[in-house]
C-alpha cells in the first residue's frame, strides 16, 4: 500500500508534505565542496556528509541565508558530520524512534538548493547493514547528505555517497552515545 507522503512525491503538483519536509533541508559548504544536510537538532545541528566540512567549521546555507557553523563531531568511516549552525530559528526534522529499516521499505531522498528547488526521488532499501558495517544499501542516487525519509515523513537515513549508500539515524545515534568527538 502506498502512503500518502509516497503519492505525493510521485505527483508533478506542488507537495504540501515534501514542502514541510524541505524546512529542515539545508545546504552545507566547507573547503571541500557543497551539499545538502538536514536540521537534526532545534538548536541548529545539522547532519551532513563529511565530505564537505571543514576541519572545525562549515557554512550552512537555509533560506538563502548563509549561517556560519562550527563541526562538532566528525566521522570520515561512517562519512557523516553533524554542524552547529548560527542563527536560527530552525526547523528539525522528526526522526524516526524505531531503530530498524526493512529490506524493500520504501524511503523518499529529498533535496532542496540554496535556490529554494526541492527535488524528490522514491527508492527502496535493498540491503540491511549489520552491526560492523551499519550501513543500508538502496537504489537511491543522490548527492552525499541527502536525509533518507520513510512513508510517514520520518528521518530515517542519510546518503554517505552517491552509490546510495546510507547511514540509518540509528547508527548515528550509537556514533555519538560513544562520545563521537570533534573531527
Amino acid at each position: 500500500m502506498w502512503s500518502p507522503l509516497l503519492l505525493l512525491a510521485l505527483s508533478a503538483a506542488p507537495v504540501p508534505a515534501v514542502e514541510t519536509l524541505s524546512a529542515a533541508l539545508v545546504e552545507v559548504s566547507g573547503p571541500r565542496g557543497r551539499g545538502p544536510g538536514v536540521v537534526v537538532g532545534a538548536d541548529g545541528q545539522v547532519l551532513t556528509s563529511v565530505r564537505f566540512v571543514g576541519l572545525d567549521e562549515a557554512s550552512v546555507l537555509a533560506r538563502g541565508e548563509a549561517h556560519g557553523g562550527d563541526v562538532l563531531a566528525a566521522d570520515a568511516r561512517l562519512g557523516i558530520a553533524v554542524v552547529k549552525a548560527g542563527g536560527g530559528p530552525w526547523v528539525a526534522a522528526a526522526a524516526r524512534q524505531r531503530d530498524e529499516c526493512r529490506k524493500g521499505e520504501r524511503l523518499v531522498a529529498i533535496t532542496r538548493s540554496g535556490e529554494g528547488a526541492t527535488a524528490t526521488q522514491v527508492g527502496a532499501v535493498l540491503r540491511l547493514g549489520t552491526e560492523a558495517r551499519p550501513f543500508l544499501h538502496t537504489d537511491l542516487r543522490a548527492p552525499p547528505g541527502t536525509p533518507l525519509f520513510d512513508a510517514r515523513g520520518r528521518l530515517v537515513a542519510v546518503l554517505v555517497d552517491g552509490r546510495g549508500r546510507a547511514l540509518p539515524v540509528s547508527a548515528v545515534r550509537r556514533w555519538l552515545s560513544r562520545g563521537a568527538g570533534a573531527p
